[in-house]
């Protein structure tokens, strides 16, 4: 059968049927979201002195302006006798119809949260904030209204705190308003709207789908194909400023290339009413009657009544990931579904991973079960020690040094091709959900999803909102026709602190028979410092260390339970033998090893040996492959099994199972923030620090008759060389026996680096709260 394919998108390459992803455009080719990005406009600019006038239709009050010291602004400090805060006050009535964005440059020594307050007619207050951190260089501050339903008609008392929290002196540099008509999502498939005209992931009620903007009566159009049993799905919702306004999505369908026949409305959904919930809403178009022919698809909004003192020149509604699916049969590929479970050790799972006897507390049923109908690599190891990079690594095979994520602070370059990316572009409907920001659409992971759960408030302490939603998406994938589909999970569950949901340390022990270890013993196990960091203070009031690795252990279970409900929803609606299922961990975790306890540092077994398991689909026999092997290869690995593309055998782990591994393939691994790099080969495991500062392991020291954790510096240059097929727990080290050997392998790593073709790399904008989430994690920059 020939391949299907949309006129208004990206070609799909040669392959077998699949889905039709649609690229609905304005007329004449247009992409929307870069229409509505070429029609930002600059309403106007002040550029700010001592001079009063030049604040242009602001005041300043509750502040004297002086020249500026690190800037050509002016520096504002506020009036001590005032208990507000120093503020710009807007003279007069504001036209939310002008301009909906507001920039104030400015330089700020630490970081401050902004407030922009603002009544609407009839007298309700609104707010809008933003948070900048301290720099002495200038930066931009940007307050967005674009959706903001809020923001409309003649504004009264507007009035902009650039620090509404603490009395920080702040230098104003200039002030601009700007008038944006769609305020896109992130990891846009193409900001050039050459390849598609979709305006990124956008997140509505704590749901995210890409998304295709549309104005009012200014029509969105796309042709295609009709496949057997054709079926339109799609979701569509209504963009925040445009709550307060009745309006209805028309679709409706023409005949094409000469064909005959006038175009039929095919569906009449009205929006949410003003004062209704606001979400995603899903949408199925039967198009059977089409089968075979060539038809133009049109998306519309229309206002039911008269207009009320709004402006309808920007963005109202979306729709999300519109799809044309059929009826494939036996073409129909396989599913693809990828579980990233966070810091799970390879000895973290039962028997049926490990080949031995499992460790202590020990309960993974589930993943027992999948291993023994699957393929068990035992020797696979990470890229990395730290979740961005190491998730970067396993989504797109590059290496860390190559996608420049390093930590967990990064942006995904966009030019960087993902998983999802190369499975959305064989006709996969692609959708991940996660629960850690680091991952999320903010740091650029997104790219190539059609649909995304991002991280919601709690979800690194317990999975359940992750897998609910990956529940009610496979539900939903089972309403609406053939689709193939790429499932991305992630679960945080193990990570430190340890803290279990509510039932789920009660359901561990009645599963078990186990009894949870006392948290005090005598003699104690495990150090009880006067002061402890804040990535340990979990741990006050414990001295078992027992009772913590326990506590692992039962949050290593709960995440096997999560997963059974999700792949038990995936067999319910009779997918799971049409499933290639791939299961590994970024990391894994210290639980005291090395003077290193409840983290990941470091390069050694404990931080990167980890689980992976290859499922594929309609197997019933698991084998051990006791290969050496990488996550990197996860990727290769799928596109290989799928057929989509020719791959290295050495990367493609089914061949490796079948044929063995390449004994001269290196695997190299990176730590957080570059402190340190190592690799292993056939027989050596090296490690090199290449930074001052880092440190690895603790002792307990006395400081002032108070009892205190004494971190371990590794000097800068240091090395360590393990053989490790003699020595499996790396507890020699020949460094100080082989410097020649050590010589070989620093020459390996230089010329390592000098095969790097490094992206570019940007900083993630986190908030002061989120850094000190991160903080107490142990994501400290290291």
């Amino acid at each position: 059968m020939a391949l299907l394919l949309a006129s208004c998108g990206k070609p799909v390459p040669p392959g077998p049927p699949t889905a039709i992803h649609l690229d609905p455009r304005l007329d004449g080719g247009v992409s929307p979201a870069r229409a509505f990005a070429d029609a930002e406009r600059l309403v106007g600019e002040w550029v700010l002195g001592e001079d009063p006038a030049s604040f242009g239709p602001w005041r300043l009050v509750g502040a004297a302006a002086t020249p500026g010291v690190r800037s050509s602004g002016v520096l504002i400090r506020g009036e001590l006798d005032l208990e507000s805060h120093p503020a710009l006050e807007y003279v007069g009535a504001a036209d939310a119809a002008a301009f909906n964005v507001i920039e104030v440059d400015l330089v700020v020594g630490r970081t401050v949260r902004s407030s922009l307050a603002w009544y609407l007619p009839g007298g309700a207050r609104a707010t809008q904030q933003a948070e900048l951190r301290g720099s002495a260089q200038v930066q931009t501050l940007r307050l967005s209204m674009v959706e903001m339903h809020q923001w409309r008609g003649e504004l009264s008392n507007l009035r902009l705190e650039p620090s509404s929290g603490v009395r920080a002196p702040i230098e104003l540099v200039a002030i601009r308003h700007i008038h944006r008509s769609f305020e896109p999502g992130a990891s846009p498939s193409d900001p050039s709207g050459e390849l598609s005209g979709d305006g990124g992931v956008i997140d509505i009620d704590g749901e995210a789908y890409r998304a295709w903007p549309m104005a009012l009566d200014d029509p969105l159009t796309c042709e295609a194909v009709v496949p057997p049993g054709g079926q339109l799905v799609f979701a569509t919702g209504l963009l925040g400023g445009a709550l307060e306004l009745p309006l209805s999505l028309i679709v409706s369908v023409a005949p094409v290339d000469g064909s005959s026949g006038r175009r039929e409305q095919v569906l009449v959904h009205p929006y949410p009413r003003p004062g209704e919930h606001r979400a995603w809403h899903r949408c199925r178009v039967d198009l059977t009657a089409l089968e075979g022919q060539s038809v133009e698809l049109e998306f519309l909004v229309r206002l039911d009544g008269e207009l009320r003192e709004r402006s309808l020149d920007r963005a109202l509604a979306v729709i999300g990931s519109p799809l044309l699916v059929g009826e494939f049969g036996a073409a129909r590929p396989p599913n693809v579904v990828l579980v990233t479970l966070d810091t799970t050790r390879f000895d973290a799972l039962g028997s049926s991973f490990t080949g031995e006897a499992p460790q202590p507390g020990v309960h993974t049923p589930f993943l027992d079960e999948l291993a023994a109908r699957s393929l068990v690599f035992t020797d696979a190891w990470s890229a990395g020690n730290s979740t961005q990079p190491s998730h970067a690594s396993i989504l797109t095979g590059l290496s860390i040094q190559d996608h420049a994520l390093f930590d967990n602070y990064g942006v995904l370059d966009p030019s960087v091709t993902t998983l999802a990316e190369i499975l959305r572009s064989h006709g996969y409907y692609t959708a991940g959900a996660v629960s850690f920001e680091a991952i999320g659409e903010s740091s650029g992971f997104a790219q190539g999803f059609d649909r995304f759960g991002p991280p919601q408030p709690g979800s690194n302490l317990d999975g359940r909102d992750v897998i609910d939603v990956a529940r009610r998406w496979i539900d939903e994938w089972d309403e609406a026709g053939e689709r193939p589909f790429f499932l991305w999970v992630h679960l945080y569950d193990p990570h430190t602190p340890y803290l279990l949901p509510d039932g789920a340390l009660e359901d561990y022990l009645r599963g078990t028979g186990l009894e949870l270890p006392p948290r005090r013993v005598e003699p104690p196990t495990l150090f009880e410092p006067d002061i402890y960091p804040p990535d340990l203070d979990f741990l006050q009031g414990i001295n078992s260390r027992e009772h913590v690795e326990f506590l692992y252990r039962v949050e290593v279970a709960y995440a096997d339970r999560l997963l059974s409900e999700l792949f038990g929803a995936i067999d319910a609606v009779g997918q799971m033998d049409r499933t290639l299922a791939v299961i590994t961990a970024d990391h894994g975790e210290h639980l005291g090893e090395r003077k290193t306890y409840y983290s990941h540092r470091g390069l050694t077994p404990e931080t990167l040996h980890v689980p992976l398991l290859v499922k594929l689909p309609n197997s019933v026999e698991g084998e051990y492959v006791a290969e050496r092997v990488t996550t990197r290869d996860v990727v290769p690995t799928i596109v290989a099994q799928l057929g989509l593309d020719q791959v290295d055998p050495r990367r493609d782990l089914v061949a490796v199972a079948r044929a063995g591994a390449d004994p001269e393939r290196v695997f190299w691994f990176e730590h957080a923030s570059g402190h340190q790099v190592g690799c292993r080969d056939d027989r050596y495991h090296f490690i090199t620090t290449l930074r001052d500062g880092f440190t690895f392991g603790v002792e307990i020291d006395e400081v002032e008759g108070r009892t205190v954790m004494r971190k371990l510096p590794l000097p800068n240059g240091s090395c360590s060389l393990y053989d490790w097929r003699a020595d499996p727990g790396l507890t020699h080290d020949l460094a100080p026996k082989e410097p020649e050997l050590v010589a070989e392998y620093l020459a390996k790593l230089e010329a390592y680096r000098a095969s790097a073709r490094p992206f570019e790399r940007a900083a993630r904008d986190l908030t002061e709260a989120q850094q000190d989430q991160l903080r107490a994690l142990g994501y400290a920059g290291d």
